[in-house]
């Protein structure tokens, strides 16, 4: 490795390493200690300058097994990923390729620009939107269906099924027939409005 090639491993490093840093700052206190107990090695790592050691400690965190739940930004965490891939392309290592590694632009806490949670609740209101039944939206129905709802979650809380493949049907099923049976409202399920799409 020449001079210039070590000069440009120990820049790209040192911005790692500051990724890392705020990325640490901004997790403390939101994240599990499972997680906040993985990315300090990796910044002691970078700090030490043993990047091989940083880069294969962020695969371990790859792995579904010993993956902590995620909290923070996920911008922030991908572009540390993004960081350590260019390092680990420059270490001749298993790599993502080179990505330019930027530092600008971080969130400065964990809320700014919501937390993962909040960014599959927001997810998750887009597709209920999109797909919905519109009467799930008139304030004449809205009040029977929560109420459904909550009469469906505590039937079905002991159900064998509960939480596996194909439950969605049961439950669907279930609030159908009570929304007709007990309330005539004709509810159509994501099953019923989209007959071609298969749901799990």
């Amino acid at each position: 490795m020449s001079q210039h090639d070590a000069d440009d491993l120990q820049t790209r490093a040192a911005k790692t390493l500051a990724i890392a840093d705020h990325l640490i700052r901004i997790a403390s206190g939101v994240e599990s200690d499972e997680w906040l107990s993985r990315y300090p090695t990796i910044r002691t790592a970078l700090a030490e300058g043993r990047f091989v050691d940083a880069v294969r400690e962020n695969w371990k965190l790859d792995n579904p097994k010993h993956r902590p739940k995620w909290v923070a930004p996920r911008d922030v965490k991908k572009r540390l990923d993004q960081a350590l891939g260019t390092l680990a392309h420059d270490l001749g290592l298993p790599n993502i390729g080179r990505v330019e590694i930027r530092l600008d632009d971080f969130p400065a806490t964990a809320e700014e620009r919501g937390t993962i949670e909040q960014e599959r609740l927001r997810l998750d209101q887009e597709q209920f939107e999109r797909y919905s039944d519109p009467m799930e939206k008139d304030p004449r129905y809205a009040a029977a269906i929560a109420e459904v709802d909550k009469r469906v979650e505590r039937e079905l809380a002991d159900d064998p099924l509960n939480g596996g493949l194909g439950f969605c049907h049961v439950v669907w099923s279930l609030k159908k027939q009570i929304l007709r049976d007990t309330y005539g409202i004709d509810w159509k399920s994501l099953a019923d409005r989209f007959p071609d799409t298969f749901f799990d």
